[in-house]
């Protein structure tokens, strides 16, 4: 395989006893010719400490002047990267050894490829609960992207520099969350889109955490900005029944987000808007099993997607 730069955007701010097991995952991946760009978002002076002691002359710590949060610095990383390619890790989450090299294998099969995503494990520290998502779409994905994120969380795709521009790559910070959606929107309408088909990262989440990135009024206004952004495309592209389904798939991605902070009320609203908009057996069972605790839904998501 030719050895190309890959650069590593690592936003963070003051989280530095999960920063170092993100940044240790980085260190242990197979494919070794990497940079990461540690940004921090006004930290303090042990986080510059604590990625000066890896001692790697591929660490390098930047910090904001001022608080911008983590999408203004994902996009000072972009800027400042040298790589061929560009990949995204959250201080919180870590990857699997091989992630790099299983996703570069992939660009050098098709030169056409400007994003690779793959599966990512979830666990629920406090349930011991842990699931995967399961990637199924690629090549050109304009359009299902349109109807739904099936390419996922930031820490998953790597994005191809040889074909892509940087400017292409910058999030939009006027979104208060669902930024990293509407890049995968942008990318996919201009560019082929693969997966590999196994766990690349490992995200961490906790119901009964209270995180700014977790504010269902966030996540809506960010759906309200997806929807007026791209609506010539999704009534010219869609049918009336991917209007429909799209409209249902943002209603249970709210309502997951909901349960996710454990607020079975908003979520218990949302599924009932989703069964009114369609009325079916699997979409009442959404609804009847919001009467649950959020603990007991997570339990039961084994058997059903919540």
């Amino acid at each position: 395989m030719k050895s190309e730069l890959v650069s590593i955007i690592v936003p963070t701010h003051n989280r530095n006893n999960l920063l170092i097991r993100a940044l240790n995952s980085i260190k242990n991946q197979t494919y070794k010719d990497f940079e990461v760009l540690v940004v921090d978002d006004i930290g303090n002076e042990s986080t510059k400490e604590l990625v000066s002691s890896f001692a790697d002359e591929r660490f390098f710590y930047m910090r904001n002047q001022e608080c911008q949060g983590a999408t203004y610095s994902r996009n000072i990383g972009v800027r400042e990267s040298k790589g061929n390619y560009i990949a995204f890790l959250d201080d919180d989450d870590e990857w699997y050894e091989k992630k790099i090299e299983l996703q570069l294998e992939k660009f050098h099969n098709d030169k056409e490829l400007g994003l690779v995503y793959g599966k990512i494990d979830i666990i629920i520290t406090s349930l011991n609960l842990k699931y995967e998502t399961k990637p199924f779409k690629k090549g050109n994905i304009y359009k299902d992207l349109l109807i739904e994120n099936y390419v996922g969380a930031t820490i998953i795709p790597m994005l191809n520099l040889n074909l892509i521009s940087k400017k292409e790559c910058y999030f939009d910070t006027d979104y208060p969350a669902r930024e990293e959606y509407d890049l995968w929107i942008r990318l996919a309408k201009s560019y082929k889109v693969d997966f590999v088909n196994t766990p690349l990262a490992l995200s961490y989440g906790d119901f009964i955490a209270k995180r700014i990135s977790s504010d269902i009024k966030n996540y809506e206004n960010g759906i309200l900005l997806l929807n007026k952004k791209y609506e010539k495309e999704i009534e010219e592209l869609l049918s009336e029944s991917e209007k429909l389904d799209r409209k249902i798939l943002q209603l249970k991605f709210l309502a997951a987000q909901a349960i996710k902070v454990n607020n079975t009320k908003i979520a218990r609203k949302k599924y009932f808007e989703v069964l009114k908009l369609k009325l079916s057996f699997k979409n009442l069972i959404f609804y009847l099993i919001s009467f649950l605790s959020a603990k007991n839904i997570f339990l039961l998501r084994k058997y059903l997607k919540v």
